[in-house]
């Protein structure tokens, strides 16, 4: 459509598809991807609300979208255009968006039925990507495991970003973007794991500051990496186990990017230092769901935040860490883990017996291999 667009109003430039893709994507660096099925559910909602006759005026629902939603994911949209912008040309910040893949199921082999219906293993890819072009000190960072090795929980996710700062180590100022997914990125366990890590030897940073999306409303450069991964899955045809994950993820992007496998020593089993009791007290209290930025700063163990990115942060920061923590602020030591997940017993048997024969002979010891542990519940039915 933008083809026919700019051939419709500039019949004096004859140009084909491609090469109107290759200039818009190499010469203008616009990336070309798909946003899949997403659509902001409370936007349709309120579309089909909308065709009721009634007054818009007095009315709560129609109120609520025009007043809140609507201009939180414009605004939205316009803070991340204006980091993107930055992220350009300012050497003292780095901005990067953060967002797990979709659900990949192991192994990659739809070509067959038995493998559609024969429960699988599940891959996951926490990838950080630069808001800008990908540079020699700034690329897509892309955190790999399986669910033999952890899950998706709150602690999980927390150690993909553990292990994110320790590569950036030594910059002094960092800007995230996520999604609202309180599972994942909206919870008082990583702002808990933030302010800890901003304080602690282990990193340089100064401050690191965690920019959310209105829900609906959260395409990011980590989608269009994502985009990327998935091409190099269709190109590859046939993944048989995780090394061949690992690898389609490599080669993503044009291999302008840096892979990390996670085992299971790289994750930690975090606890939530926050106090319910100082949240409650606040008042009014804070609510997580209506921050849309938060800032950590080394020195300060308390939380900046704001409810809109246009505002200014709040004058009194969110004192909400156990009355422990704040006494000596000192954070007790962060715990690795010592033991996979692992998955059933009968699952893994299923594997080995129905999709391993139409593997490559070298492919089975992967799934030989794979940790099983007869308490965990599959993570397809957690959801």
């Amino acid at each position: 459509m933008m083809h026919e667009n700019f051939c419709s109003t500039r019949p004096d430039i004859k140009v084909s598809l491609e090469v109107y893709r290759k200039v818009v994507r190499n010469d203008l660096n616009i990336s070309f991807a798909h946003l899949g099925n997403e659509e902001c559910e409370q936007c349709e909602y309120f579309k089909r609300h909308n065709r009721l006759d009634h007054q818009e005026e007095s009315c709560e629902i129609c109120q609520n979208y025009n007043m809140q939603h609507k201009p939180r994911y414009i605004e939205s949209r316009k803070e991340y255009n204006k980091d993107r912008e930055k992220a350009k040309t300012d050497t003292e910040v780095i901005y990067y968006s953060v967002d797990l893949q979709k659900i990949i199921m192991l192994p990659r082999m739809d070509q067959f039925k038995t493998a559609i219906f024969c429960p699988r293993l599940i891959a996951f890819n926490e990838s950080f990507v630069p808001l800008g072009p990908a540079t020699k000190d700034n690329k897509p960072y892309a955190v790999l495991w399986n669910e033999s090795v952890a899950g998706r929980s709150q602690e999980d996710i927390i150690s993909t970003f553990k292990a994110f700062l320790n590569i950036k180590r030594d910059q002094k100022n960092i800007v995230l973007w996520l999604d609202n997914c309180s599972a994942q990125n909206k919870n008082w366990s990583l702002l808990c794991f933030m302010v800890q890590i901003v304080n602690s030897t282990d990193i340089l940073a100064e401050s690191i500051t965690l920019k959310y999306f209105e829900p609906g409303h959260t395409f990011m450069s980590a989608d269009s990496f994502h985009h990327q991964v998935e091409q190099s899955l269709t190109k590859k045809g046939k993944v048989y186990d995780f090394d061949d994950f690992v690898e389609c993820v490599g080669n993503a992007n044009k291999r302008k990017n840096i892979v990390k496998v996670m085992n299971v020593d790289d994750f930690v089993a975090y606890e939530d230092l926050s106090s319910q009791h100082k949240l409650r007290k606040n008042n009014p209290r804070v609510y997580l769901t209506n921050i849309m930025a938060v800032r950590v700063e080394r020195g300060l163990f308390k939380l900046k935040y704001k409810f809109n990115h246009a505002d200014q942060y709040k004058s009194e920061p969110l004192d909400f860490l156990q009355v422990k923590i704040m006494k000596n602020e000192q954070f007790p030591e962060i715990q690795r883990k010592t033991l996979p997940r692992g998955i059933a017993e009968e699952r893994k048997a299923a594997i080995i017996e129905k999709l391993v024969p139409l593997m490559p002979a070298n492919r089975k010891q992967f799934w030989i291999n794979v940790p099983t542990n007869e308490t965990v519940k599959n993570l397809l039915e957690e959801d």
